[in-house]
């Protein structure tokens, strides 16, 4: 491709760290640095090798998600543009929806994200470098309302990197399908599969940070305990809670039938938000817009 000079001359990259270092295997006199005179060939390897580092250094500009389902009330902030299927979602765009919104996420990972009627979720950050996962980072932040989120391949092979924020709390990730519910003074999480580690914003957990918060003010919620979720307020460790029945969706709504399904250990599929009742499972795909 390079001409038969190349086929003479052979010459490697290698990448190392967060840098990129060029190497040379044959050919020593080839190498003439002239007035800063670099070979077309050099230029063409540190070329390659800078878009390979390409899926970590992520952009505001680019399309982090689409959208799979929007009904109703369903807008960015920024603008107030309404959103339908297909339409992009990238880091710093929030989105909004009203009384009888919903608004589906897939993205690029693979995660998805269900927003709710009266909600408003927007996406911080979030780098997904499936070579390098120690490059992954996701953060969101539900200022109000309701979510629920299904970790994608960023967060599973880098859960140290994954955070979703509310006005009072944040929360970490074990691997999981998970409900938020944001209000000023009080976020609720409850717990489809794997787990979650959540905690109020102190001197040990801060607002800027990524992954799960630890000290005492931190507590965990798996999956497994069937009918339960976590209550949290400023400043005070989360408090366990038992779900009546019925609650479920007084506290997260009602889901969407396009939202992705829950498959029992059994194989039986279960709607989302069979909430508090489900224990471990995997989920499939079910969302799609009309």
């Amino acid at each position: 491709m390079f001409g038969s000079s190349v086929s003479r001359r052979r010459h490697a990259c290698r990448r190392i760290g967060d840098g990129i270092q060029l190497r040379r295997a044959f050919a020593p006199s080839y190498w003439v640095f002239t007035r800063m005179k670099i070979s077309p060939l050099l230029r063409l390897c540190a070329a390659a090798a800078v878009f390979a580092l390409a899926p970590a250094m992520s952009t505001a500009a680019e399309a982090v998600g689409r959208v799979l389902f929007a009904i109703g009330d369903a807008r960015l902030a920024a603008d107030g543009s309404r959103l339908k299927k297909d339409d992009p979602i990238a880091v710093g765009q929030a989105v909004i929806t009203g009384a009888n919104g919903h608004v589906h996420i897939r993205f690029v990972d693979d995660a998805f994200v269900s927003v709710r009627p009266n909600s408003r979720l927007e996406v911080e950050q979030y780098v997904f470098d499936e070579r390098e996962p120690k490059h992954n980072r996701v953060r969101f932040s539900l200022a109000q309302g309701v979510a629920r989120l299904i970790t994608g391949k960023a967060g599973q092979a880098a859960k140290d990197n994954f955070r979703l924020n509310t006005p009072v709390a944040a929360i970490g990730i074990r691997g999981t399908d998970f409900l938020v519910q944001a209000k000023d003074a009080l976020t609720r999480v409850a717990v489809q599969q794997g787990a979650v580690v959540i905690a109020p914003f102190s001197t040990d957990c801060s607002r800027d940070a990524l992954g799960p918060c630890g000290g005492g003010l931190s507590a965990q919620l798996a999956g497994t305990l069937s009918g339960r979720y976590l209550e949290v307020t400023p400043d005070n460790k989360p408090v366990l809670q038992t779900m009546a029945p019925g609650q479920s969706k007084d506290m997260f709504g009602f889901p969407r039938p396009e939202e992705p399904k829950v498959n029992t250990p059994t194989g039986r599929s279960v709607s989302a938000d069979a909430g508090a009742a489900m224990t471990w499972g995997r989920w499939t795909d079910q969302a799609s817009a009309p």
